[in-house]
């Protein structure tokens, strides 16, 4: 699994709410915050992770 540290700034990617765009940290590539794109339906456990722990409020309220 690819760790992460930071989590911020959810925004809706689209009207039907099916993915949310979050700038997260991951140590292995940088210690810049990218452009993330979190899904349910990712292929990998940490996106499903990371969409599941926002849509709970882990990471503050979802814009757009």
């Amino acid at each position: 699994m690819m760790e992460y540290t930071s989590v911020a700034n959810p925004v809706w990617f689209d009207a039907s709410h099916s993915m949310i765009v979050v700038d997260v940290v991951f140590p292995a590539l940088s210690d810049t915050p990218v452009k993330f794109n979190a899904s349910p339906k990712d292929s990998m456990a940490y996106g499903r992770e990371i969409y599941a722990d926002i849509i709970a409020g882990k990471y503050g309220a979802i814009s757009g």
